[in-house]
């Protein structure tokens, strides 16, 4: 997640086997607009880079 582009849903399927939105609560951060989900892949709200350590900590 410290990437700028994020997290793409289906590398993360084909790698691991499992749904990331299973394994995290990333719809309560999607909605809360820590999180954003675009074309595939969530990433961090660009306006949000300067919490990035409470959003990752928020995701375990």
């Amino acid at each position: 997640m410290r990437k700028l582009e994020g997290i793409n849903l289906e590398h993360f399927f084909d790698k691991f086997e499992e749904n990331m939105q299973n394994i995290f609560p990333i719809k309560p951060l999607i909605k809360s607009g820590d999180l954003i989900y675009e074309n595939g892949s969530i990433y961090i709200n660009p306006k949000k880079l300067y919490v990035m350590n409470e959003i990752l900590l928020k995701l375990i």
